[in-house]
């Protein structure tokens, strides 16, 4: 495995974390709408949706950056320069380290929102309240797509990897 492709492999890891870490706003944009009967004036919450969205926009830039124009962040902090040696002995092939990485770090976002779905649900059951009443709604919305997106990126480390491969080789050649 070459430099380059190292480099690769660490910076759509990162990407990939990113991405998982963009469901973090779904509970601060939904924490807002119990304040919508008039608690907060429709300025403020405008302004905290808007400055949501700009998160939001923030972070799908930088993910998309860093998981398809990995060899431009590569090219631009100059990673693959003043190396000894140009190749890195590693056996297994770099697309099964990014799967393995993917996996992982589905597993561990899984690990990491099954929990508390779990507690979410009891709470949910043991006040025995209607869903729009629940006060903790966007936190139990966010512990359930961040463990759906969780098991589904660790079941289907495989297939993303052979995306964002599969995007890197149609970047370098068009």
């Amino acid at each position: 495995m070459n430099i380059n492709t190292f480099w690769k492999i660490i910076i759509k890891s990162i990407g990939i974390w990113l991405l998982l870490n963009c469901v973090w706003i779904i509970p601060q944009f939904t924490s807002t709408l119990n304040f919508i009967n008039g608690e907060i004036g429709w300025e403020n919450l405008i302004l905290v949706w808007l400055m949501s969205l700009a998160t939001l926009s923030i972070f799908i830039l930088v993910t998309r950056l860093f998981l398809f124009k990995s060899e431009w962040i590569i090219k631009i902090l100059k990673l693959d320069q003043n190396f000894v040696e140009e190749n890195i002995k590693f056996e297994i092939p770099a697309k099964n380290v990014l799967t393995i990485t993917i996996t992982l770090i589905g597993a561990v976002w899984f690990l990491k929102s099954f929990p508390n779905l779990i507690s979410s649900v009891f709470e949910f059951l043991r006040q025995k309240e209607l869903i729009k009443n629940y006060s903790e709604t966007g936190w139990f919305i966010y512990y359930f797509i961040s463990t759906i997106i969780g098991f589904l990126t660790m079941t289907n480390g495989k297939f993303v990897s052979e995306y964002l491969w599969k995007e890197n080789f149609n970047d370098q050649n068009g």
